[in-house]
């Protein structure tokens, strides 16, 4: 069944639910049906053909699930990314569909969503879409194995089973739930996770606007089903009484960024709801999962046990050659049969030993198996993962240097108190450069990263075969 004709289904069995709370507006099951029917009207008005490759831009839920059902019903290729993304890339789209006018694209190309489209929007006669045949192909947007941000293609079959495999609260009791997550509507998970909810009958809040409200909203829309990054947390931990927002609240998923148990146990004592715990990748979905038992220790890296039939786990050494029988190394992931469904765009052999390469998948990072339990113990790459955004050290080094003429700069990864990651940076200066300067200039290309330590170093510790000594750089913090 395609997802317009599951959709559809839904919106005729429960029309006046609620479907989805937004910072604007709230919407019915029969309202984002009758979004959807306007937007395909419009689109089409506008020359918008079946099998065509779109690039939508915007924040807004309503319009990134309502297209997405337009996507199914006339077979698109939609990348949910910005203008600038796509063209990074190389994606060829045929247009843009945006709520703000951007200079990227010409104007032919690209289409404005405006408010007077929907005027009518409560009296419109609804479509029947029962025998809708379509398939779209989604694209999301990654930050990639190696901090570079790739873009991901994946069959509509394939992302909207992955999506019910992803309800990790069970899907027996979706319908009955009410689901956050604070990662973007657009963002691959995001727009799983939201689909699979409204599909299984349940509703979706999303905010965009309104994200430094996040307590609020959890009471005043009565959220029982959060999913949220680490770093998210962390800013709920600094307020008062949290957890008086929070009583409401049964199921928790930690994505993105990994979570330490300090802080897993600091969110426990605030939240009564089971928390769960996890591993995986917009390139193949959720992959380890575990619950996180309060009372019970957990070693650092916990990412839980394989939950995927279709997947094999292969450890592997250096050179990524796969040994047989190993509980530990680099970790790669093997279809138990077939190939992959999803893929990147114009880089299907992954790069610098990440990504998708002969036929395994490459996260870049260190594993240990201890039984049917799985930890991660380190990557392969010089990645910061702040908020679960990955940036590459050298990105950032590189960064700086153009900001800064002259100087050098050594990015650090350095957890803070709740085992976070965060950035410090060494660097050799004529003058002091404050952390706040560089945050200013790594924002012109970064979104969020912060600097939370910075040392200036006469000269930089070098290894006995005259590298940069990053262990050295690191120890240099100890004292302070």
């Amino acid at each position: 069944m395609t997802l317009t004709r599951a959709f559809a289904a839904v919106a005729t069995r429960l029309p006046q639910k609620v479907a989805l709370i937004t910072d604007r507006n709230q919407l019915s099951f029969q309202d984002l049906h009758r979004l959807a029917h306007v937007l395909d009207m419009e689109l089409r008005t506008r020359g918008v053909q079946p099998g065509q490759t779109v690039v939508v831009a915007t924040r807004r839920a309503e319009f990134n699930i309502a297209l997405s059902l337009v996507m199914s019903l006339r077979s698109l290729t939609m990348a949910f990314t910005d203008a600038a993304t796509a063209q990074a890339a190389g994606l060829p789209f045929d247009r843009l569909i945006t709520t703000d006018r951007t200079d990227l694209v010409g104007p032919d190309r690209q289409i404005v969503i405006e408010p007077g489209w929907f005027d009518a929007l409560s009296t419109i006669r609804l479509p029947d879409w029962s025998g809708a045949t379509g398939e779209g192909i989604f694209v999301a947007q990654s930050s990639g194995t190696t901090g570079r941000p790739k873009l991901i293609r994946a069959p509509e079959a394939q992302r909207l089973a992955q999506a019910r495999e992803d309800l990790f609260f069970g899907h027996q009791t979706a319908g009955g739930r009410r689901f956050l997550t604070t990662l973007a509507s657009g963002s691959g998970y995001g727009l799983n996770a939201n689909l699979a909810v409204l599909l299984a009958g349940g509703s979706v809040v999303s905010l965009a606007e309104q994200q430094d409200r996040l307590l609020q909203h959890i009471d005043l829309h009565r959220v029982d089903t959060l999913a949220i990054s680490p770093a998210l947390v962390e800013r709920m931990l600094d307020l008062p009484k949290p957890e008086q927002y929070l009583t409401g609240v049964r199921d928790v998923r930690f994505l993105g960024a990994m979570a330490s148990p300090r802080l897993l146990s600091a969110f426990a004592r605030i939240c009564p709801g089971r928390i769960h715990i996890g591993y995986g990748s917009t390139e193949l979905g959720r992959i380890f999962a575990g619950v996180f038992d309060a009372g019970q220790p957990m070693a650092a890296g916990h990412v839980g046990r394989l939950i995927r039939r279709d997947l094999e786990v292969v450890f592997c050494d250096e050179a990524l050659t796969p040994i047989p029988g190993a509980t530990e190394g680099i970790i790669g992931f093997r279809p138990t049969e077939g190939a992959f469904a999803r893929g990147y765009h114009g880089d299907s052999d992954g790069d610098a030993g990440s990504g998708f390469i002969n036929g395994i998948f490459y996260p870049g990072d260190i594993l240990r198996r201890d039984g049917d339990d799985y930890f991660v113990i380190g990557r392969t790459k010089n990645i910061v993962n702040f908020g679960g955004n990955k940036v590459a050290l050298e990105a950032v080094s590189d960064t700086l240097a153009v900001a800064f003429p002259g100087a050098t700069f050594v990015p650090l990864v350095t957890p803070d108190a709740l085992g976070l990651e965060r950035l410090a940076v060494a660097y050799r200066a004529d003058a002091e450069i404050s952390a706040a300067a560089m945050e200013a200039a790594l924002r012109q290309r970064f979104t969020g990263l912060a600097v939370t330590r910075t040392r200036r170093w006469p000269a930089f510790p070098l290894t006995e075969t005259g590298k940069i000594d990053r262990q050295a750089l690191q120890a240099g913090w100890l004292d302070d």
